[in-house]
């Protein structure tokens, strides 16, 4: 009898572990976000400016950030999960992640190394 429940309990836990994992791919496959759409922000710190991006249908984040004052731009890729989780990064390395809020703004720090110099902030889209 032991036997019966310790091999039905290896079991069970073997079955939730195998089906609570969900794959990078499996969380890119949104057909319709519902964070898609146009977004805008700013971000200060080392570095302050304007966020602009686009969520795609399928989570897919496609932006620039636009330097102040001397309006220079650096465009971004990234990609925002069903329950709003983002991340993006530019090509000089600074790293934006949070939670898309859909009735409020969402704020949160980022991050780079631009230039070989660590720099910190905050924004709010």
């Amino acid at each position: 009898m032991k036997k019966h429940i310790l091999r039905f309990l290896i079991l069970s836990s073997v079955a939730f572990l195998l089906s609570s994992c969900i794959s990078d791919e499996e969380s890119r496959s949104q057909t319709n976000s519902g964070f898609a759409g146009e977004w805008t922000g700013s971000f200060t710190g080392d570095f302050s400016g304007a966020i602009n991006f686009t969520v795609s249908k399928k989570g897919m984040i496609e932006g620039a950030l636009m330097f102040s004052p001397n309006n220079n731009s650096e465009t971004f890729g990234g990609y925002v999960n069903q329950n709003g989780k983002f991340d993006f990064n530019t090509k000089n390395n600074f790293l934006f992640s949070g939670i898309l809020l859909k009735e409020k703004n969402s704020s949160g720090q980022w991050h780079g190394n631009a230039s070989g110099s660590p720099s910190s902030g905050s924004f709010s889209i």
